[in-house]
Formats: C-alpha cells, sequence, structure tokens
C-alpha cells in the first residue's frame, strides 16, 4: 500500500464476508471506493505476487515433508511471456535443504509465474551450487531491496519485511516478527512503522478472539496491565470521531455486534468512544481500567465515551422490558442506556412513551437516554 492511510482503510479488502479470498475485480473495486486514482496496473501486481507467494507457501509445507527424499526442479511457463533471465533458471535442480531456495524460490518478481516441482533424484542430476546462485544473482540484478530474494514457505510470509513500502530497519524489527507487540511503546513517528503496529494488534486481537479461543486469567491480565492505549485498537473512522476496540473486547460478549453498531453510531454523531472489555471482578487491574467508577463496582459497561461517559448497550426483545434494561443500565453498570431496535419493532409514539417511563423511574440516575432506530442515533435529555 501507498500510504499509511489507504493501508488503513483497504487492509480487510483481501477476504470476503465467510474470510475466502476475494476475486481481483472484486478487490479492486473495493479499494476503488476507498480511492478512485489508485493505480490498478500495481494493485494488480501486488495482489497477484501475494496471490502466487502463498501458493508457493502451500507448495514448501508439502515438499518439507519429504525433505531431501527428492530434489526441487525451478521451471517457468516456457512460453514467450517468460523473461530472459528467468528462463536461464528453468531446469536448476537442487535439494530443498540447499541455500539457493532461501534466495531463489518464487515468485522471483512482479506478476512471475515461475513454480518449483519434486522431482526424482535417479531422473534429474543435481545442479552445480555455485552455478544456480550466479544464474538466481543475475535474474535478481535489479531487486536492490531483495523483495523477491526470499523463501514464502520458510518466512512464513507472503511479502519479506523489507519491501518498497517499508525501510530496512524492518528486516530487524521485533514487531515485524511477532515478538512484544503490546510492549513496543512509542513507535518512530513515520507511517510505515504505524502501519505495521496497527496490522500486528489486529492479527493479535483476531487470535484473542477466534471461535474456540479460550483464553487464560493470566494472558487477559497480562493485556490489561499494558498502558490504557495499548489494549485498544482503532476499528472505524465516523464523521465526529473514532471507534477504539480493545482487544478482549468479544470475551462474554454475546451482543458485540450490536455494541459496535452503536459504537459507530456515536461516532458518526458525538465524537470518539472505547469499546470495553469484560474484566473479572478478582482482577488486579479492574480497578486501574475503571479508575473513575465506584470502588466496590463489579460493573462492566459496554462503551466509554469522551461526551457522554458510559453508555450500556441494551436490545431488548420487546418494548416492555425497555425500562427494566435501562434501570439496569443505571444501577449495575453505572451507565447510561442506549437501547436499539435490533430485536424488536417500535414505533415513535412507543419510544416517546417508554422514554418518559425511564425518567420517572428513580432508579433511572442518569441525565441522557439514547436510541439506536435502524441505525440512526437518538439522544433524549431529562427535563
Amino acid at each position: 500500500m501507498k500510504t499509511f492511510h489507504e493501508l488503513n482503510e483497504a487492509f480487510p479488502s483481501m477476504l470476503d464476508e465467510n474470510g475466502e479470498r476475494k476475486s481481483f475485480e472484486r478487490f479492486l473495486n473495493d479499494v476503488r471506493s476507498i480511492d478512485e486514482t489508485y493505480n490498478a496496473n500495481y494493485l494488480r501486481a501486488e495482489y497477484n505476487f501475494v496471490s502466487a507467494s502463498a501458493e508457493m507457501a502451500a507448495k514448501w509445507e508439502e515438499f518439507a515433508e519429504d525433505g531431501d527424499r527428492y530434489n526441487l526442479q525451478y521451471r517457468t511457463q516456457k512460453d514467450d511471456k517468460v523473461r530472459p533471465e528467468h528462463a536461464a533458471l528453468d531446469g536448476v535442480t537442487l535439494p530443498p535443504s540447499d541455500s539457493f531456495w532461501e534466495e531463489f524460490y518464487p515468485p522471483n518478481g512482479w506478476n512471475c509465474r515461475c513454480t518449483v516441482v519434486q522431482v526424482r533424484k535417479s531422473k534429474y542430476p543435481a545442479t552445480d551450487h555455485d552455478e544456480a546462485m550466479t544464474l538466481g544473482d543475475v535474474a535478481l540484478q535489479r531487486d536492490t531491496k531483495g523483495m523477491f530474494r526470499f523463501n514464502a514457505g520458510a518466512e512464513e510470509s507472503t511479502v519479506p519485511d523489507y519491501n518498497p513500502y517499508t525501510i530496512s530497519k524492518c528486516k530487524n524489527c521485533d514487531i515485524a516478527k511477532d515478538k512484544g507487540l503490546l510492549s513496543h511503546t512509542s513507535p518512530p513517528d513515520n507511517d510505515v512503522c504505524a502501519a505495521c503496529r496497527w496490522i500486528h494488534k489486529c492479527e493479535y486481537r483476531d487470535s484473542l478472539t477466534k471461535k474456540g479461543t479460550k483464553i487464560s486469567p493470566e494472558e487477559k491480565d497480562a493485556i490489561l496491565c499494558k498502558p490504557y492505549d495499548e489494549q485498544f485498537l482503532s476499528e472505524y473512522k465516523g464523521e465526529c470521531g473514532m471507534v477504539y476496540q480493545h482487544l478482549l473486547h468479544c470475551i462474554g460478549n454475546v451482543d458485540r455486534e450490536y455494541v459496535f453498531d452503536v459504537a459507530k453510531a456515536f461516532a458518526d454523531t458525538e465524537g470518539d468512544c472505547w469499546i470495553n472489555p469484560e474484566i473479572r471482578s478478582s482482577s488486579i487491574y479492574r480497578r486501574a481500567f475503571y479508575s473513575d467508577l465506584p470502588e466496590d463496582a463489579k460493573c462492566n459497561p459496554d462503551i466509554r465515551t469522551a461526551l457522554y461517559g458510559y453508555v450500556d448497550v441494551k436490545s431488548p426483545h420487546s418494548q416492555e422490558n425497555c425500562g427494566k434494561n435501562a434501570t439496569h443500565a443505571s444501577m449495575k453498570q453505572q451507565s447510561c442506556v442506549c437501547l436499539t431496535n435490533h430485536r424488536m419493532e417500535i414505533t415513535e409514539e412507543q419510544i416517546l412513551h417508554r422514554t418518559q417511563l425511564i425518567w420517572k423511574d428513580p432508579n433511572y440516575t442518569h441525565d441522557y437516554v439514547f436510541w439506536l432506530i435502524d441505525g440512526v442515533l437518538r439522544k433524549y435529555k431529562r427535563p
């Protein structure tokens, strides 16, 4: 990606709603909606390179299962589109353990279609190592950054750490190698490092919230002991603010989709908001996280807003439960309420009536009631 902004917006676009790789045409359309001037030729080359790297990485895993039982042979597509320098590598044959494959395992260029296959040692004699390395050096003599001198399967990465969109120190950065993710504070003030950190936080968050994943109390506390801002990930940019989502936001939250809808609505109309985690009452970090709540409070309000403090999201199944949900938010969650119509139908007259009943209830002590109706946030202030 050419800038951190474009990367930040386009990063989720490679996969569809089912987690499957999109067709290039759909991927291009999604990215164009972010920036109409995005260069389609470069984007296609990058898309093809990542796809080819992933496919060759999968092949490498299969080769690794057999060790050096077979040799590997470099092959081109043998047509008039093959680059002469790649054609010179066609037929190079060496065992998987040979260092040649660390640098010259395909893809070896933008839109490279070369591949590697297993061959029997008795049928194809091995190429001289030094000769193969010389051919490889000639083929990649224009690759000044080493973008194509890596093995996607061995490094388990579709793109090397140092590439046209990163800087040289990325090769030895702990963040790029999944080390010290949350302990890395104050990254250098440039877009490349900020983008890298954001992507790895996304990856880490997804590993925590993957279906079936169990996180120990110790792992949760390890996250909660970090500086407050490092526990959150920016997830949405609205007209008036940002949505920041805690790395543990999905844990125990059955209504997380409804909560995120409300958070986005606040960011669009009111300002910044933070989606909170659910923290065990026994956690020693609970008081630090909820330091502005009563010391004996055991609540886990869904959202903290910049303008209205804590907001708890309630999506009742019937309008009769709206008042009960509101008082629960006020008394148990120490927050005002945002009622949604995700699970019920309700008319304008009924919304006003239920809001008036909430004001009359002495157990509702907050000054605002919010409603999210068909995705639109409404704000009601106590008379």
